[in-house]
């Protein structure tokens, strides 16, 4: 039940170092708890996504690396070549047409 607790800490409200701090607590769960970061992507995706926006480069490049760690535990062999991939279409969504064509492209 520490989700809730480090979403706590993600609004933009809150200090960046703070916010850096809860995402970092996130990218370290890819070794501690790989399972349930995996469990957990519904709920981590929509709010890592949001800090992957923000105006502060610490907590962009904090927020980038949570989100490559979820990504990272899916497990799934067919996409995970297509992780830097996911993560520009979150970041520069203009990019998402080409995106998905190559998306297109894989076969399950």
């Amino acid at each position: 039940a520490l989700l809730p607790a480090i979403f706590a800490e993600l609004p933009v409200e809150k200090k960046w170092q703070t916010r850096s701090a809860a995402l970092d607590c996130i990218a370290v769960f890819k070794e501690t708890a790989p399972k349930q970061l995996s469990d957990a992507l519904p709920e981590i995706v929509p709010e890592v996504t949001a800090c992957m926006w923000d105006t502060k480069k610490q907590v962009k490049t904090a927020a980038t690396a949570a989100m490559t760690a979820a990504l990272d535990v899916i497990g799934n062999k067919d996409i995970e070549h297509m992780t830097a991939n996911i993560l520009v279409a979150i970041t520069k969504p203009k990019e998402v047409p080409e995106i998905m064509h190559k998306m297109a492209g894989v076969t399950f």
